[in-house]
């Protein structure tokens, strides 16, 4: 048994576990602020959003909410996209 197998059987690497789960879940949970769930409730979050961009995401959520049960996502810092 060579010098360096004897030392890690008696003292082993001391290795730093990540959960990567928590990670991902915590930069996907960065990424947007605002699950709309109503019309209303997008008109009382987006007050300071542009008119023409609050109509468009109406329109959209309106749409979409016929469509797919999944819900729309709305990054609040970025009000012109």
């Amino acid at each position: 048994m060579s010098f360096r197998q004897s030392m890690s059987q008696l003292r082993p690497a001391r290795i730093q576990k990540v959960d990567l789960v928590e990670k991902v879940q915590y930069l996907l949970t960065e990424a947007y602020s605002f699950f709309p769930t109503s019309v209303a409730s997008i008109k009382g979050t987006l007050k300071d959003f542009p008119k023409d961009s609050v109509e468009d995401i109406i329109n959209l959520f309106k749409f979409l909410k016929g469509k797919d049960k999944t819900p729309i996502n709305i990054d609040l810092k970025k009000p012109k996209k």
